[in-house]
This record gives structure tokens, C-alpha cells and sequence, in this order.
């Protein structure tokens, strides 16, 4: 409740159990420092994940939450889809092999409907019906935040892999998408990702696996993708990745980004006039419009420089000094 310091805890494969999980979140409804929670194979159950609907009520620092191998349930699913309704601050959510139904995952993927924040959604290992599908492809048609989004380990159809895969048309942000290989091994599906790329310009990502490609159809094998498809649909995942590339838009960069936003806030205004000063100074623009209002952190080497400059690099906890920026 009242530490000040602690921006990251992993408590992974730490049986405490419900008890132990309602009495972490009681506690971090007051906390105002913690960045990222790692509760994965925790015993958690249905009743914690209601309190995390409570917590993010109260709580706007807590970016990343595994979950991931708890037995959440069906209930644990509608729960935290009402946290994706309310939450402002979740950049990364993890909910694989959460005995989530596909009620539940069809209500988490609704509420991206109306979120503006996640980047990052796993639900992996969690059943999916036609109904789950439907809501899936309508929240990747109109969500414009999330860049992350796997579904592996689901008995997903071709048809609804087709589904999903038609959805990417009308999606501008996703960049990674699993959806395991079995409807991936459908010449269906495969054909779908490939008209879908002709016109998606961000994905970059998917769980293609070589190992399931065959050259040629048999009898027992008759909807395997060719080996051309396959090869037309890693051209445009390849086509993609290098225009993304040239516009520095990675993950990392996005999440750091947002983060800055976030650290940012917390300083005073006389430091925060220190660091806009050498800011602009570094940019050799004195007219430049302040940090925090147009194109923010738009050159992040320059304003990590400004940052240190003026002796405020501990108060970014992504500074590049702290952390290596991965490749």
C-alpha cells in the first residue's frame, strides 16, 4: 500500500492461492507505483479477476497483467472484459490457458470495442465458438490500438480462421496475430490472409509454421495450402514489415512511448520547463511547441539527451540507460 519505489513484480508459479491474489489487489488499489504485475500459474480463480475490475477502477499506473494459467472460468471472463470497459492505463494483458469459455472470450473480445489503450492480448488455449469468432473479427475491424493479438492453441476452424482473417481489411494497428496452426493448414484461410494483406498495410506476423505446408493435396490432405500461397502471403507479411520498419513504429517504441506519457505527468512544472528548455535547445527549434502537447516524444533519443541533461533521468523508468532498448 504505501511503497513508492516497486515498478515491477513477478509472483509466477506462487500457489497463494484466491486469498492471497484478494489480498494483492486490495492492496494495490492505493499503490501508485507499480507498472507491471506477472501473477501467472498463481492458483488464481473467478473471484480475483471481479477484484481486478475493482482495482483498475481505482488504479491508472498498472500497465501489464499476466494472468496466464490460472482457472479464472467463464466468470473470470466477463470480469475482466467490464475492467477493459473502465481500465485507461493496460497496455499488456495475458489471459492464456484461463479456463476462460467461449461466453467469456467473446465478452473480453467486445469490450475492445470500446478500448483505446491495450496493445497487447493474449487468450490463447481458451475455446472459442462461432459467436467468440464473430466478436473477435467486429473488434478487429474498429479497434485501433491493439498491435498484439494471438489466439493459439484454439481449435479454430478454417472458416473461422477465414473469418478473423477477413476482418484484417478494416484493421490499421494489429501487427502480430496467432491463430494457431490447425486452421492454418486450410488452403481457406490462407487464401482469406492473402486478399486480406492486398490491402492491410501493418501486419507483420503470423503463426505460420513451414512444418504444416505440404506441396502437394492428397485425399486425406485436400484444402492444404500450396506452397504459392504460402509463399504470396509471407511477400506481404515480408512487404510489410519494411515499410513498418522505416517508420520506427515497434511495439517497444509504441509501449515506451506511452509510458513516457504516463512518467511524464509526474513531474513538477518547473521540471518539466527544465527539460521542454533543453529540449528545444537540442533540437536547434527555441519556437517549437512544448513536450506533451504536439507530436509527443517525437525524437525520443533527443528527449532521453534533454532528460539527462537536466538530472531527471531516474524519474523515467524506461530510460535507455536503465534498460536495454531490445532489437
Amino acid at each position: 500500500k504505501t511503497n513508492s519505489s516497486l515498478r515491477h513484480l513477478d509472483l509466477s508459479c506462487n500457489k497463494f492461492g484466491s486469498e492471497g491474489g484478494l489480498n494483492l489487489t486490495q492492496a494495490l488499489v492505493t499503490n501508485s507505483t507499480l507498472n507491471t504485475l506477472n501473477l501467472r500459474f498463481c492458483e488464481q480463480k473467478p473471484e480475483n479477476a471481479s477484484a481486478f475490475r475493482t482495482l483498475f477502477a481505482a488504479n491508472t499506473t498498472l500497465t501489464s497483467l499476466d494472468l496466464s494459467d490460472n482457472q479464472l472460468g467463464e466468470q473470470g471472463g466477463l470480469d475482466l472484459a467490464a475492467t477493459l470497459n473502465i481500465s485507461t492505463s493496460l497496455f499488456l494483458l495475458n489471459l492464456a490457458n484461463c479456463e476462460i469459455t467461449s461466453t467469456g472470450c467473446e465478452a473480453v473480445a467486445s469490450s475492445l470495442v470500446g478500448n483505446s489503450t491495450l496493445i497487447s492480448l493474449n487468450l490463447s488455449h481458451n475455446p472459442v465458438d462461432d459467436s467468440a469468432v464473430s466478436s473477435i473479427a467486429t473488434a478487429l475491424k474498429s479497434n485501433g490500438t491493439l498491435t498484439e493479438f494471438s489466439l493459439d492453441g484454439n481449435t479454430l476452424t478454417a472458416e473461422q480462421g477465414a473469418r478473423i482473417a477477413a476482418a484484417l481489411t478494416q484493421n490499421t494497428s494489429l501487427s502480430s496475430l496467432q491463430l494457431g496452426d490447425r486452421c492454418l493448414q486450410h488452403e481457406i484461410t490462407c487464401r482469406a490472409l492473402h486478399l486480406s494483406l492486398s490491402v492491410n498495410s501493418t501486419l507483420t506476423s503470423i503463426s505460420l509454421s513451414p512444418l504444416h505446408y505440404y506441396p502437394t493435396p492428397t485425399p486425406d490432405r485436400p484444402l492444404y495450402p500450396r506452397p504459392a500461397i504460402r509463399s504470396a502471403v509471407d511477400d506481404r507479411l515480408e512487404r510489410n514489415a519494411h515499410n513498418l520498419a522505416m517508420k520506427h513504429t515497434s511495439l517497444f517504441e509504441r509501449t515506451q512511448r506511452k509510458i513516457c506519457e504516463m512518467e511524464w505527468a509526474t513531474l513538477s512544472t518547473e521540471e518539466k520547463n527544465r527539460v521542454d528548455l533543453r529540449y528545444r535547445l537540442l533540437s536547434n527549434n527555441p519556437l517549437a511547441p512544448p513536450i506533451g502537447k504536439y507530436n509527443f516524444f517525437q525524437d525520443l533519443p533527443l528527449f532521453w539527451q534533454a532528460v539527462t541533461d537536466v538530472g531527471l533521468e531516474n524519474h523515467f523508468e524506461l530510460h535507455p540507460w536503465s534498460r536495454a532498448t531490445p532489437h
